[in-house]
């Protein structure tokens, strides 16, 4: 199933994704989503558009 937000500008955006889930922050926390996944493997994360940012991997 897919999900989406209508947002009229993003300012930013910050992604935590682990183990089976991934959650999405926009615009400090003003719109918030989450979700589960179980993919078979993580070999890649892809954007597109015109963007800057870090990649940051915890080992807990």
């Amino acid at each position: 199933d897919a999900r989406y937000i209508r947002v009229k500008k993003i300012e930013n955006l910050r992604l935590m994704i682990d183990a089976s889930s991934v959650e999405v922050f926009v615009n400090d926390g003003k719109h918030v989503m989450s979700s589960r996944m179980y993919p078979s493997e993580y070999k890649d994360i892809k954007v597109n558009g015109n963007i800057t940012g870090k990649l940051y991997k915890l080992d807990v």
